[in-house]
């Protein structure tokens, strides 16, 4: 049986550092997802309006609302 020049030390400790690379790899992709949450949800809320929101629906209404009640128009860059 051969052993394609690992000895069984070797072959232990490659694959101990295999198992702890991918260990890394699972930690940073748990707080990857942890830290970029609030930002989906954020995006994702921000398409709903309130009544839609208790629906699960989207809807850019609530966009249209927020620029309709703050006091920008088209007419503003004429102001110096």
């Amino acid at each position: 049986m051969t052993n394609l020049g690992w000895s069984s030390r070797g072959g232990a400790a490659m694959w101990r550092r295999r198992s702890q690379r991918w260990l890394v790899y699972a930690a940073l992709l748990v707080v990857t997802v942890v830290m970029l949450y609030p930002f989906w949800f954020m995006g994702r809320t921000s398409l709903r309006s309130l009544r839609r929101l208790r629906r699960q629906g989207y809807s850019l209404s609530s966009w249209h609302d927020l620029f309709a009640a703050l006091p920008v128009s088209a007419n503003c860059s004429t102001r110096h």
